[in-house]
């Protein structure tokens, strides 16, 4: 996997492993086969398998009584669940995991290599909370996992922590915390030697330079980043999110056709259906950058952001609703016929119940207070 990236020939190392795991019962090696494989299945998007591996998790952790495993098992199958099922139903398995974190923590300490799985249950369910509308909780999940990762004393687990709530931050708006969170992160990072979250340390820092005043550094320390990760090991599961902060960051600096070229290159090797479910803030961002390129493909985004809220797999995230809603009524206010993305958008708007200062809820009521006055 770190060689060749993930594989049909990975998959099939993995179940070989499992099938030589399995004839000698559960030894000790079981655990990490299954839990590497769960990771094969996670990043190539095949939430199915993947789901199916966090229940044998389950069953090992109850065969040997291990709460450990028990919150591995309840990351990788809620995790899996979420983009699977829904993200409602992701967010009660993750919040299993958390309790039992909580209560077990102080007996937590065997792992050495890679992140808690507590505080991963933490971070996960902060983005579903935020995805399903409910930024404070969201907020108040990902201030806990800082404060568990501080607690565990584990840098690899704060590099992990603070790269996740920072990014949770960049989509609240809240870009001088984003920045707090990248800086510290960049910091811990490079006192361990941790390549992979040095790069993405240095992106999210760009990412937040673009926007609070220093854009230049902002596009240097993206394309930097950008080019470090590039030269490691690294797992793909990053990488849309990356791309998506080089094309934005490309935009803001003026130049949004290159922005949208490299989106082009990444999204064409998606099929629609996966953009409309897994991918479909990428798919947005094409039509906010065709936009940016020109007004003449109006027509073009507008399909866009229609196709996004006729899609019937958005695993009950509000805030995508929201946002398409949001850029759809705007763009359609222009040729005074607004009326039925301006009712989609009040509907979805007076679903919320909390975040109304967060950046998306506050473009959202100013559209409607515009369609109002018009």
């Amino acid at each position: 996997m770190a060689i060749k990236g993930y594989t049909t020939e990975v998959e099939a190392a993995y179940k070989r492993a499992l099938s030589l795991s399995e004839q000698y019962g559960e030894i000790p090696q079981l655990f990490p086969v299954l839990r590497g494989l769960s990771s094969y299945y996670m990043y190539r998007a095949e939430f199915d398998k993947g789901a199916e591996i966090g229940k044998r998790i389950l069953a090992l952790a109850e065969s040997s009584n291990d709460d450990y495993l028990r919150v591995h098992g309840y990351l990788v199958l809620g995790a899996n669940t979420s983009f699977q099922v829904g993200y409602n139903q992701g967010l009660e398995i993750l919040d299993k995991g958390i309790a039992l974190f909580e209560s077990q923590q102080q007996g937590f300490q065997p792992f050495q290599l890679g992140n808690n799985p507590g505080i991963v249950c933490y971070t996960t369910s902060a983005f579903l909370l935020w995805w399903l509308g409910f930024a404070n909780q969201a907020i108040e999940r990902a201030k806990r996992a800082i404060e568990q990762a501080t607690k565990l004393n584990h840098p690899f687990t704060m590099a992990y922590a603070l790269f996740h709530t920072g990014s949770l931050q960049m989509w609240l708006g809240d870009m001088v915390s984003a920045n707090e969170r990248a800086k510290a992160m960049l910091d811990l990072a490079e006192e361990h030697g941790f390549q992979i979250w040095i790069s993405l340390a240095t992106m999210l820092l760009g990412a937040t330079q673009m926007v609070i005043g220093r854009p230049e550094e902002g596009l240097q320390n993206i394309e930097q980043g950008f080019s470090l990760y590039q030269g490691l090991n690294s797992p793909p599961l990053f990488y849309p999110q990356l791309i998506s902060m080089r094309a934005i960051a490309l935009a803001q600096s003026g130049q949004p056709a290159e922005g949208l070229k490299l989106l082009n290159g990444l999204l064409e090797a998606e099929d629609e259906e996966r953009l409309l479910r897994d991918l479909a803030q990428l798919y947005m961002l094409k039509g906010d950058l065709l936009l940016e390129v020109s007004p003449e493909n109006k027509a073009e985004a507008s399909s866009i952001y229609k196709a996004i809220l006729a899609s019937k797999n958005h695993m009950g995230g509000k805030i995508l609703t929201l946002q398409t809603a949001t850029r759809l009524c705007r763009l359609e206010m222009l040729d005074g016929k607004a009326g039925q993305s301006g009712r989609t958008l009040g509907e979805i708007y007076d679903s919320f119940t909390e975040g109304f200062d967060t950046a998306d809820l506050r473009a959202a009521r100013a559209v409607l207070e515009e369609l109002r006055e018009v």
